[in-house]
C-alpha cells in the first residue's frame, strides 16, 4: 500500500489521529494510505513546492558517538549524531549556533566519506516506509535508532 507522509506539528497528533492518520514508528512522522489524502488530512500536506526541510550548512561538523541500548532487542549500539558548532539555516538564511543533526535527508560528498567509518548509520528500508533518509541503525537486530 502506498503511503503519503504528513506534516504535524506535535500539538497537531491527537487531531491528525482522530482524522484518520496513521504513526509510522520508523520514521516517526504520520501518513495517510493509499493514492490520495483524504479531504479530512489535506491541512497535513504542506507545500510541495516549499518542502525545504531544515537545510544546514556548516563548514564543519563533527561526528559525536554514545553507546544506548538499542530501542528494538536492547544490545548495546554505537550511535551517532552531527555536532556543528555554526552553521548557516539556508532555507531561512539565518546564522545557527550549536546544532546537533540526526536523521538526515542529504549530504555532500565529502560528509558522506566522514560517515563512512560508520557503517550502521545508513539510509532507511523497509516495507511501505519512505526510504532515504540516513539514520542509526543496530547492527545485531536492524532497528532504526
Amino acid at each position: 500500500m502506498h503511503r503519503i507522509y504528513l506534516y504535524v506539528p506535535p500539538e497537531e497528533y491527537a487531531e491528525v489521529q482522530t482524522a484518520g492518520a496513521r504513526w509510522d514508528p520508523v520514521s516517526k512522522r504520520w501518513y495517510s494510505e493509499g493514492e490520495r489524502v483524504p479531504p479530512a488530512l489535506e491541512k497535513w500536506l504542506g507545500d510541495s513546492s516549499t518542502e525545504a526541510a531544515f537545510v544546514v550548512s556548516s563548514g564543519e561538523a563533527f561526528v559525536a558517538c554514545a553507546r544506548v541500548a538499542c530501542a528494538g532487542c536492547r544490545e548495546p549500539v554505537e550511535v551517532i549524531c552531527l555536532y556543528c558548532e555554526s552553521g548557516t539555516d539556508l532555507e531561512m538564511q539565518e546564522p545557527l549556533s550549536q546544532v546537533t543533526l540526526s536523521n538526515l535527508w542529504a549530504m555532500d560528498a565529502a560528509l558522506a566519506a566522514q560517515l563512512g567509518r560508520w557503517p550502521f548509520f545508513k539510509t532507511t528500508e523497509g516495507a511501505g516506509s519512505d526510504p532515504g533518509y540516513f539514520a542509526n541503525h543496530c547492527p545485531h537486530c536492524g532497528a532504526v535508532q
